[in-house]
C-alpha cells in the first residue's frame, strides 16, 4: 500500500533513505541551473537545505551525505582555458575555449562551506574521450555523476566523459589514482574493454569497487552491465570478479 506521496510542480531526484542519520535526502530541480539539495525527517517533514555557493551553479547529479553529517554535493562553474594546442572530436580547440569545469563542494551541518574542489585545477580537458558530446562554446569535459565516500575517507568521483573513476584526497584536493580513462594508474587484466560512460561508483561492503557501466563507444553490439572489480595498488591492476 501506499505509505506517503506528494504532488510536485517540480522534479526531484536522487531520493533516498540514510539510514545513519534517520533520515530521507533529495535533488529538488526548478530549472535547468537550480537545484535544491534537501534533507527530511522520517516523518516527511523537511529539516534543512543546501544551496550551492557562487560563482559556480549547482548540478543535479549528486547529493551525498558523510558519517559526520556534512553533505557533499557536484556544482558547475565555467573557466576560460587556452586550448588552441588540442582537439577535440576532430576540431581544434580554442584560444579562449568556456571550459565546463566539475566542482565539489562540501558544507557543515550548519550549512558553511568548508571544502571546495574544481576539476580544471587537476584534470586537464585532453582528458576528454572523443565521442562524447563536445560544444566549444561551453565544453562539458569532464561530466561528472556520482560521488562516494571510500573506506578511508577520501573520494571516488565518477567522470563520464573520462571514461574514468578518480580517487581525489578529502583534505588537500590532489588525486590519489585514476581507474579508466586516458591515463588510468591500472591496467585491466582480464577487462580489455574496460567499461565507457559510467555512473555510480562506489566502494561495495565486501571490498571490491562496483559501478555501472553504460557501455558507451563500446564496438557493437554494445550493453549496459554492473561490474566489480579487486583494485591491487601495488601492482595496479584492477581484475574484473563480477559483471
Amino acid at each position: 500500500y501506499i505509505a506517503w506521496w506528494t504532488d510536485s510542480n517540480n522534479s526531484t531526484a536522487d531520493f533516498k533513505w540514510l539510514p545513519a542519520h534517520d533520515r530521507f535526502s533529495f535533488i529538488g530541480r526548478f530549472s535547468s541551473f537550480d537545484y535544491r539539495y534537501y534533507h527530511m525527517d522520517s516523518s516527511f517533514s523537511l529539516t534543512d537545505s543546501v544551496v550551492a555557493q557562487g560563482p559556480a551553479t549547482p548540478d543535479g547529479h549528486e547529493f551525498i551525505t558523510l558519517n559526520n553529517g556534512n553533505r557533499l554535493i557536484l556544482v558547475v562553474q565555467d573557466t576560460i582555458m587556452d586550448l588552441s594546442n588540442f582537439s577535440f572530436n576532430g576540431s581544434q580547440g580554442l584560444v579562449n575555449q568556456a571550459v565546463k569545469g566539475m566542482g565539489i563542494q562540501e558544507f557543515d551541518p550548519q550549512g558553511n562551506l568548508v571544502w571546495n574542489w574544481h576539476s580544471t585545477r587537476h584534470i586537464h580537458p585532453s582528458e576528454f574521450i572523443d565521442g562524447y558530446y563536445y560544444v566549444p562554446n561551453r565544453f562539458d569535459y569532464a561530466h561528472a555523476n556520482s560521488i562516494a565516500q571510500d573506506d578511508d575517507g577520501h573520494l571516488l568521483v565518477s567522470f563520464r566523459h573520462l571514461d574514468a573513476i578518480i580517487k581525489i584526497d578529502h583534505q588537500t584536493g590532489e588525486i590519489i589514482w585514476r581507474l579508466g580513462g586516458k591515463h588510468s594508474d591500472f591496467t585491466f587484466p582480464n577487462d580489455t574493454l574496460r567499461f565507457r560512460g559510467q555512473h555510480s561508483a562506489a566502494r561495495l561492503p565486501n571490498g571490491r569497487i562496483g559501478l555501472f557501466d553504460n557501455g558507451n563507444l563500446k564496438p557493437l553490439p554494445r550493453y549496459s552491465r554492473i561490474v566489480e572489480y579487486v583494485l591491487d595498488t601495488v601492482s595496479w591492476t584492477a581484475s574484473m570478479v563480477y559483471s
